[in-house]
């Protein structure tokens, strides 16, 4: 018995170990099937190699906190996944039908996944990520519990990649000509948007001084044009910045 117990935990560390390691050299692939240079047939092979189904797809997308949690259930589970962080969320590519176990997961963890409709190929991805993070943005992010795209009723989000940079554009374009301080214009704004505009929770996120920040609140109403006190202005910066995650 001590000899069948020792070959048993010796098969299953052996499967442990292949399953995680797997998982670990399919991370390039979520980012390489964003990218339009990447040929598709290069795509698919190396895929294939590495185990990963390349149809009848899905994106599930929660937040990075679950990164490891996400990562290491997946592997163990058995289910081929390709996971990288995206967008500033921890993205999933995994088969239609491994959605029940995404589903036992998020309820016995307690943590919030959105889900992409189903996509053919791995052409499909860019879109299927724009969808998921769609459905987990719906309620500002679920805390828990499985938000499938088509399920989401209304959202003002663009529902396409140039849709977004069109929006990120028209409103944030501006910002330009702060020149080398565009980026910190466009970070504190973000910022102060996400904090629900206040005021001292985003000079703390930001490490700067009140002072500051009140300084690069009038420099991007000046740029843009928008008032920050305007419920119509402050609803186009709204959709802006979440158009911001998905140009």
């Amino acid at each position: 018995m001590t000899h069948l117990s020792q070959v048993i935990a010796g098969e299953v560390n052996r499967r442990t170990h292949t399953a995680l390691g797997l998982a670990h050299q399919r991370r390039h692939l979520l980012p390489d099937s964003l990218e339009s240079s990447t040929p598709q047939d290069r795509l698919v092979r190396d895929a294939t190699q590495l185990g990963q189904p390349v149809q009848d797809l899905m994106v599930a997308i929660t937040s990075t906190n679950n990164e490891e949690l996400v990562f290491s259930s997946l592997s163990l589970a058995g289910i081929a996944h390709a996971s990288h962080i995206q967008n500033g969320y921890y993205a999933s590519l995994v088969r239609s039908a491994d959605l029940p176990v995404l589903q036992s997961l998020s309820e016995y963890h307690g943590i919030g996944i959105g889900i992409s409709p189903t996509i053919t190929n791995l052409g499909g991805v860019k879109d299927g990520l724009l969808r998921a993070q769609v459905a987990y943005e719906s309620s500002d992010g679920p805390k828990t519990g499985i938000v499938r795209y088509d399920e989401v009723s209304f959202s003002l989000a663009p529902k396409s990649e140039s849709q977004a940079k069109e929006i990120v554009e028209r409103v944030l374009g501006p910002l330009r000509q702060a020149g080398s301080s565009e980026q910190s214009l466009i970070d504190t704004l973000c910022a102060y948007l996400d904090e629900n505009r206040n005021w001292i929770e985003t000079s703390a996120k930001l490490g700067i001084h009140r002072q500051t920040l009140s300084y690069r609140i009038g420099r991007i109403e000046q740029l843009t044009g928008r008032n920050l006190k305007s419920s119509k202005d402050l609803a186009e910066l709204w959709i802006a910045r979440i158009a911001l995650k998905r140009s």
